[in-house]
């Protein structure tokens, strides 16, 4: 498998696509045997961190976003935005989608509060504010229904209550977002 840094968006933007391991780490392999070769005398007296320097800003970003949507969630972005690209609405409705599949698989058998999650994962199921501004719950509901169907996720949602009953057992759970 060939493939570059640029092609991250791409990549990302893949609908059926929840699992990017392996892309990760052939990207990882790749810029860390570009680097030793570089400088093969350094190499071993440096983390493999330290290669990532040899990107630009740009790809720096890109590199982060890639390790974002294998192994983060929405509020790891949202807390460190800088550090990724900007998500198009694609891409944001993509990150939230494997964030859904994260507390699928990390809250088995569970019930958590909708506070619970704004606070862990970022995620507002209902905006409580009369003013939308930053509110995807429209968006969450519709993903959760979606991600349901698709049996990605076992999570219902308890709008009296404001709860999320999360029985697991969705075919795509798993930390790095198998599929």
């Amino acid at each position: 498998m060939s493939i570059t840094i640029e092609d991250i968006p791409n990549l990302l933007l893949e609908t059926n696509k929840y699992n990017y391991l392996s892309e990760l780490l052939t990207l990882d392999q790749s810029i860390s045997s570009s680097s030793s070769s570089l400088s093969s005398s350094l190499s071993s007296s440096l983390s493999s961190s330290s290669s990532y320097t040899n990107l630009t800003i740009h790809q720096q970003q890109l590199f982060n976003t890639l390790e974002l949507f294998t192994f983060g969630n929405y509020q790891q972005y949202l807390k460190y935005k800088e550090k990724y690209i900007d998500l198009d609405e694609s891409l944001l409705r993509k990150l939230l989608e494997l964030t859904l599949i994260t507390i699928d698989f990390e809250n088995i058998n569970q019930i958590i509060n909708y506070q619970d999650i704004k606070n862990h994962y970022g995620i507002e199921i209902i905006n409580n504010n009369n003013n939308n501004n930053n509110s995807n719950s429209g968006m969450i509901i519709s993903l959760i229904i979606k991600l349901n169907f698709q049996n990605l996720i076992n999570i219902k949602i308890n709008d009296v209550e404001k709860k999320l009953i999360i029985n697991g057992g969705g075919n795509g759970g798993g930390g790095d977002h198998n599929i």
